[in-house]
């Protein structure tokens, strides 16, 4: 069933939230900015750019994610990215594959520390 759903998404033009979600691997994080005029939102820049599945709505060229600071989760989230950029350890990057908290830029769903 899940096979049909994607083939029909495809043939119709409708990716599925996460089919084009980017993966980056050993990356450092070299940049990390919060705004008050954005909202709660933490934006991201690494050492490596997205390349493979970059979604369509990403055009940013100054960040890599955005992640909304907003639950538990992602307040621990941005304490392990501070950890990262204090220690210069390599982190994978696992996007959502959509612009739901910026809209030019992915957002972000998953970190793994190295």
């Amino acid at each position: 069933m899940k096979s049909l759903i994607v083939i029909l998404c495809l043939a119709t033009g409708m990716a599925p939230a996460g089919l084009y979600a980017e993966t980056i691997n050993n990356a450092k994080v070299t940049n990390l900015m919060v705004d008050k005029n954005l909202g709660d939102i933490l934006f991201i820049n690494l050492d490596k750019a997205h390349t493979l599945n970059t979604p369509t709505c990403h055009t940013n060229t100054s960040w890599e994610f955005a992640l909304p600071l907003t639950s538990s989760t992602d307040e621990k989230i941005h304490s392990m990215l501070l950890t990262a950029y204090a220690t210069g350890a390599q982190v994978s990057f696992i996007g959502t594959g959509d612009c739901a908290v910026h809209s030019n830029l992915e957002t972000l769903r998953r970190i793994e520390l190295k």
